[in-house]
């Protein structure tokens, strides 16, 4: 392997995978040191048609500090499938999850549409949320941006094999590989066998990344103390839009540029990230 030794180590680290019951829908979330329960909890959330294992090289970093969660949200993952999807459900798995944990609050870091989902979560229940920490999330702003257009993943039937499967998953954006290790650990968790074939796990029916959606009016709402981190060669975040998100929010800091830094940090950047985090989280 070609990863720092530390990282290596991190993704030796093994979760207990739990299970929580929300609207009828088995909801997943890993954990990796639950019965630390004098520390104060840290929660992670991944993003869009993603799941929990893409924290895996970062969270036993903080388990020093935390206890450490990582929820599948419902349509993702691990987690069972649901017959539709709001921003409120996704908001509801985050908050959901706390409180089966036994979480009365937490801090909450979410990467991408993770972020956006921390921020709901922040404006729905501040009371839960001790601090928030987004990740390259595209906020919009109505004078500026246009809506996305929709887009389709996913295929309409199993891949005959693991392999033929393997070699169709990207990256969106795509985005140089620093660590393939990385890169095929998490690929590895997106597939599962079905009847027939191969599959992604996210449910194909989910709608077109909602979390993207988020309007920067949203973001004065938002009264728990709040930072931002990007990476400096994002495609999706630059430090103009960074530093307009800062200066919507309430109670926040500088942006942190991480640099040499795509989109998908913990994949190419995972000790910078682990480093910018611990001192936000300090």
């Amino acid at each position: 392997m070609n990863l720092p030794p530390s990282v290596e180590r991190a993704l030796q680290c093994q979760p207990q995978a739990q299970t929580v019951r929300i609207d009828g829908t088995d909801v997943r979330f890993l954990t990796w040191n639950s019965q630390d329960s004098a520390k104060p909890a840290l929660l992670f959330a991944h993003g869009y048609r993603g799941h929990a294992h893409w924290w895996c090289p970062i969270a036993p970093f903080f388990t020093d500090r935390f206890r450490v969660y990582a929820p599948h949200f419902s349509g993702m993952g691990d987690s069972g499938w649901r017959t539709h999807y709001t921003h409120e459900t996704f908001t509801r798995d985050l908050l959901e999850v706390m409180t089966h944990a036994g979480l009365t609050t937490a801090r909450l870091v979410g990467h991408s549409f993770g972020g956006s989902a921390v921020l709901r979560a922040a404006v729905a229940a501040p009371e839960r949320v001790e601090h928030a920490i987004v990740i390259d999330t595209l906020i919009r702003f109505p004078d500026t941006d246009q809506e996305p257009a929709a887009l389709r993943f996913g295929r309409s039937g199993p891949a005959p094999d693991y392999a033929s499967i393997r070699a169709r998953y990207r990256l969106l954006p795509e985005q140089p590989v620093v660590h393939p290790e990385l890169l095929e650990f998490v690929a590895h968790h997106s597939i599962r066998a079905v009847a027939g074939g191969w599959s992604w796990k996210f449910d194909p029916r989910l709608p077109f990344a909602p979390g993207a959606m988020l309007s920067g009016a949203v973001l004065p709402t938002v009264g728990v103390p709040t930072d931002y981190i990007y990476g400096d060669l994002s495609a999706i975040v630059d430090a103009a839009r960074a530093q307009r998100i800062a200066a919507n929010l309430q109670r926040t800091r500088a942006p942190v540029a991480i640099p040499d830094a795509h989109h998908h940090i913990m994949l190419d950047q995972p000790l910078a990230l682990v480093t910018a985090l611990h001192a936000l989280l300090a």
